[in-house]
């Protein structure tokens, strides 16, 4: 039986985690337009903020970008190829079990689409940690130095199945483990205990559409949600793919 939801609030799927919370900032996945900040106004309590001037790792979409904040895992998007968006959290059991799918390695080494993963940190505010925004400031060091999916790869076979997220030095040690060179592995080690991207996963959050986001996993073609179901099947991701 194939799960019918994403990681969310206490399981169920993150839509009903933040429908009702209007302190987040809404637009598509898929627009361009990013919702006026306030740098001076006082968020309220949890309140998602996007920072527009928060660095962001290589080959990860500007905020004046559609998709912004995602990571071009393929290279830059090649505008007669369509889009595909994977939306992940680092602490989501689904999402690791996704990783272990066909599907996934299918998205990773396929040539006609091009891929987008966006990390988002709505474990957080379940967990109540930081851990979903952590891990992905580290996996912003690991692009950097050009082991993103490596690393990727990593958080979701050392994810606690108990939410008690990442240790600082596992961030960092796992890292350099996977790193040439003492100049490369000094520059990552500093990039994840500065935080220097630790903006970048909840800039993520912030631009989600709550009415019409679904949780984690989620992957959409263009600006269409693939159903879920779809997307835990590979043969059927194939053929819903195809048809599209």
């Amino acid at each position: 039986m194939i799960f019918l939801a994403g990681c969310g609030s206490d399981g169920e799927q993150a839509q009903e985690q933040v429908s009702d919370d209007s302190s987040l900032t809404a637009m598509p996945p898929q627009g361009p337009e990013v919702p006026d900040v306030d740098p001076e106004g006082e968020p309220e309590v949890n309140q998602i903020v996007i920072n527009p001037d928060a660095p962001l790792p290589e080959g990860v979409l500007s905020i004046d970008e559609e998709n912004a904040f995602g990571w071009q895992v393929n290279g830059s998007i090649d505008p007669n190829k369509p889009t595909l968006t994977l939306f992940e959290d680092y602490q989501c059991s689904f999402c690791a079990r996704l990783k272990q799918e066909d599907t996934d390695s299918f998205l990773l080494t396929q040539e006609d689409y091009n891929l987008v993963i966006r990390p988002t940190g709505l474990r957080d505010f379940n967990l109540g940690n930081e851990s979903s925004k952590d891990s992905a400031a580290a996996l912003g060091c690991a692009i950097d130095q050009g082991i993103g999916l490596e690393y990727r790869a990593n958080l979701y076979k050392f994810q606690d199945p108990e939410g008690m997220g990442f240790t600082e030095d596992f961030l960092v040690e796992s890292g350099k483990e996977m790193i040439d060179g003492e100049e490369a592995k000094d520059t990552f080690e500093r990039c994840v205990e500065e935080r220097s991207y630790a903006d970048w996963a909840y800039n993520s959050t912030a631009i989600l559409y709550p009415n019409e986001f679904s949780g984690t996993p989620s992957l959409y073609l263009g600006t269409e949600e693939i159903p879920i179901e779809t997307v835990f099947e590979y043969e059927k991701l194939i053929e819903y793919l195809d048809a599209a």
